[in-house]
């Protein structure tokens, strides 16, 4: 079933999956905003999702382009008495579980507002006043969510995982992993370090491809095996600037931009943990397994290194391909 899973996640949609739908709202001059909805392309999605105002509102001008991953809608509206206090929804989210909209909104007196709206939840009471406490749910959420779809960084860890099999090594590996990714992170959100997107995400799939190349070659002597939390800081670099390309994205709120960009950390974090236990509960699973058959006579063979890291590192091959486009 691991197997099936992985071949589906070859699609460049599932790659990107960990994008939500984008709705931002700023306020061009007292009670006029500026809409812009981005819809990204492919997925599952059931019916055709859009943003709702309030019946105070009026749209004035609106604009439809198709980019290659996604579809962009632009308005103009005019909304009498503003939108501080009125709400607002998407509609047809609430058919569509796993699917989140992520929305912005920036007044002139310099506030922000963002919420993750989900299928459950696709109301928005727009508050008088920004909230810190919205701004921390919000980013944390988005970051769980970011690194729970990410499949290119999941593999990434998986790859690690099976590369190092010490307990105490791995600590240090996935720490000088999350270190990195985090100082690239907020060096690319404060705009000190910035490279093209098409740039990272080839990184990222490269990184991935280089792994699993490392774990089938099976050189315990290569750099890869006896410093392996130096490969990890150096390719957590490139992911780190994979997570802010979301982040720079979505946006984050002007008047607590560090709040936005810790809690986004933060969730990234969480999820990464989350699913390095899950995959340390999965392989002590696996290894009872294998101690029982070999209680019985029966053969064991090394699973990772002979069909998991070959089936990532075509995964990644095939994602470094289709990411090369970019480039023509």
């Amino acid at each position: 079933m691991l197997l099936i899973f992985l071949l589906f996640a070859t699609t460049s949609v599932i790659a990107h999956e960990s994008r939500p739908f984008l709705l931002e709202i700023k306020e061009i001059q007292s009670d006029t905003y500026s809409v812009l909805w981005k819809s990204p392309e492919g997925g599952l999605m059931k019916g055709k999702l859009y943003p709702v105002f309030p019946e105070s509102c009026a749209k004035k001008t609106s604009a439809n382009s198709d980019l290659s991953y996604a579809r962009v809608s632009n308005q103009l509206l005019y909304c009498e008495g503003g939108l501080a206090g009125k709400r607002i929804s998407v509609n047809g989210l609430d058919l569509n579980i796993g699917i989140s909209a992520f929305v912005r909104i920036s007044f002139l007196s310099g506030q922000t507002h963002t919420k993750i709206l989900l299928n459950i939840s696709p109301e928005y009471l727009i508050p008088e006043k920004e909230n810190k406490t919205t701004i921390i749910q919000s980013y944390t959420v988005l970051g769980i969510k970011h690194i729970a779809f990410g499949v290119d960084h999941l593999l990434f860890i998986v790859c690690l995982m099976i590369l190092v099999q010490n307990y105490k090594l791995l600590l240090w590996t996935i720490t000088g992993f999350t270190v990195a990714h985090s100082i690239s992170l907020a060096a690319s959100v404060l705009n000190l370090v910035r490279l093209p997107t098409a740039y990272v995400e080839t990184c990222i799939a490269l990184s991935i491809v280089f792994l699993a190349a490392e774990i089938v070659r099976g050189n315990k002597q290569s750099l890869s095996y006896q410093k392996p939390f130096l490969v990890s800081s150096f390719f957590g670099l490139f992911h780190g600037l994979g997570f802010a390309n979301v982040l720079l994205e979505l946006g984050l709120p002007q008047t607590a931009l560090g709040l936005g960009l810790l809690f986004f950390n933060i969730g990234v974090e969480l999820g990464q943990i989350a699913f390095i236990l899950l995959l340390l509960l999965i392989g002590a699973f696996i290894h009872l397994l294998q101690k029982q058959f070999a209680w019985q006579g029966k053969q064991t063979f090394s699973y990772q290194e002979k069909i998991f890291s070959p089936v990532i590192g075509s995964i990644a091959a095939f994602w470094v391909i289709q990411r090369l486009e970019d480039f023509v």
